[in-house]
């Protein structure tokens, strides 16, 4: 009697605990999605923190500028950096002028 009592309760401990693993890694399963389009990408770059990727790129140059990793030769972070940059400067005084000086 105390015997089938434990032995329930283990499994019913076993049970939850592989739920839990199970539910644990269809959750973490989702971050780590292979994206189809560009605006999943940054969704799922939103979802996992990093929400700002211009400042982002930014910090990488800063950080493999004070490694002295640039030369006139290898420039290309920096050149996507600032195309990025100004992209969203562009696409930000877009929506500007579409959402609020629009009459």
């Amino acid at each position: 009697m105390i015997l089938e009592r434990f032995n329930d309760a283990a499994k019913r401990g076993v049970y939850s605990l592989q739920e839990f693993f199970v539910l644990a890694g269809k959750a973490l399963g989702f971050i780590f999605v292979k994206p189809f389009y560009a605006s999943d990408l940054f969704q799922q770059m939103d979802a996992i923190g990093v929400g700002s990727l211009g400042i982002v790129l930014l910090t990488v140059v800063l950080v493999r500028a004070f490694g002295a990793e640039f030369s006139a030769e290898h420039h290309d972070t920096v050149t996507a950096a600032a195309i990025f940059w100004q992209f969203a400067n562009v696409a930000g005084l877009v929506a500007f002028g579409v959402l609020f000086a629009h009459p």
